[in-house]
């Protein structure tokens, strides 16, 4: 992947999973980097849209529109 801070201001879209129980949810995510997290232990996270974290780790199908 690029240099995380180069995500700042560009449209995203990658998939998140969440297990509830015994349950997978699968949630498609989309909009506007507006902030990034650079951890030392290499677990950077990203928000779109000002909203909840992401670790980039976690997510699948990662795609810069």
């Amino acid at each position: 992947m690029q240099n995380i801070v180069e995500l700042l201001g560009k449209s995203v879209s990658f998939i998140t999973t969440t297990k509830v129980e015994k349950k997978i949810f699968v949630r498609e995510e989309k909009g506007i980097v507006t902030d990034v997290i650079l951890n030392l232990d290499g677990n950077h996270q990203i928000s779109l849209d000002q909203g909840d974290f992401h670790t980039l780790s976690e997510v699948l199908e990662f795609q810069i529109a």
